[in-house]
């Protein structure tokens, strides 16, 4: 990879550098693991009738070989998982947090009554690996030693030979243009190293976890733990605009998502915040207030220094009425460091999925 300047890496302005991988992501091809990340499989022949009637997209619409972003909530709209749902021939896969992926499991299996639904939590022996980048996909034909089948929409799926093993590919990046390469079983190892090699010779390099966890708070995309947890609304959140259907059946929470989407507005919603000063210290939880007259105005989730920017970025949630770019907050306390509302993303990025 070219050797990178001392602006990308921030040595020239005493600024942090840039997790390895990171301008890699940007400029050229990052491979990384994505870690935290568990595998349901719901199988028998009424699997798709009884996902419909559960999770908040319309799983029945997907063609075999799609996916979808879905959720499961509480009859409150709180969020249980957040999902990605992919479709194949004899089964139908459920990609979710790993630290719930026991609990999901347990909670559709009491659901299943009479009907023909099997479901395995085979997170133990699934991993996820990622290619993203300007030149991934030159990245991605290496490893696989011929072009990537076609999988134009986002979150397609579709079989592949990676490193000697059977894999997975699924459509998905955060910047650019990207996928995730699902392993099943042994041979993780071998399609890493593919992975790894196939980067390289594109002029990337592998990312670290810092850096899968930077570029996704810079596009904006939300984490179970940060910004998502079991007392989340689904409705405050940017899940709700790709996650969710208004045309299928019903499901648990439908009836206050529905309000919200055709009625009413949420008085907090997800956004994004840039801080002035170059050195300001922004950390998960600290709370935002409007300068004059200390009125409380949000709370930060995720924090980083993005290189990009040259300055402290955060998500957090923030009340409706300063939730507009370029309003000022001070974080912390009112005369705290001064931050400014931005729009997501932050610097460009695919969308989530």
């Amino acid at each position: 990879m070219a050797a990178m300047t001392a602006q990308q890496t921030g040595a020239r302005a005493g600024q942090p550098a840039a997790p390895r991988g990171y301008w890699a992501w940007r400029q050229s091809a990052a491979c990384f693991e994505e870690p935290g990340r568990g595998m349901l499989l719901v199988r028998g022949a009424d699997r798709v009738e009884f996902l419909q009637k559960l999770l908040t997209n319309d799983v029945a619409r997907l063609a075999e070989g799609a996916g979808c972003a879905a959720c499961l909530l509480n009859p409150k709209a709180r969020l249980l998982a957040p999902m990605r749902v992919y479709r194949e021939p004899e089964q139908v896969l459920v990609e979710l947090p790993a630290v719930r992926a026991a609990a999901i499991a347990e909670q559709l299996r009491r659901l299943v009554f009479l009907k023909k639904v099997e479901i395995e939590d085979a997170s133990a022996r699934w991993r996820i690996f990622g290619l993203e980048g300007p030149r991934a996909g030159a990245a991605l034909a290496r490893a696989l030693g011929t072009q990537p089948p076609a999988l134009a929409a986002p979150l397609a799926i579709g079989p592949a030979v990676l490193g000697g093993q059977r894999v997975r590919l699924v459509r998905r990046a955060l910047v650019g243009e990207g996928w995730r390469i699902h392993v099943e079983g042994a041979g993780a190892e071998a399609v890493a190293a593919a992975l790894r090699a196939a980067a390289e010779a594109e002029g990337g390099e592998t990312a670290e976890p810092a850096a899968l966890e930077l570029v996704r708070i810079e596009v904006g995309e939300e984490a179970w733990g940060a910004e998502l947890d079991e007392e989340t609304f689904l409705p405050e959140t940017a899940l709700a605009a790709r996650a969710v259907s208004h045309t299928k059946g019903c499901y648990p929470g439908q009836e206050p998502v529905a309000r919200v989407h055709f009625k009413g507005r949420t008085h907090r919603m997800l956004g994004a915040v840039v801080a002035r000063d170059a050195a300001a210290a922004l950390a998960p939880g600290m709370e935002l207030f409007l300068p004059a007259g200390g009125k409380a105005a949000g709370r930060l989730t995720s924090t980083a220094f993005s290189p990009s920017l040259g300055r402290p970025i955060a998500l957090g949630y923030l009340r409706r009425e300063v939730a507009e770019p370029g309003t000022e907050l001070g974080a912390g306390e009112p005369t705290g460091p001064v931050v400014e509302v931005r729009g997501l993303p932050l610097v460009g990025g695919a969308g989530g999925c």
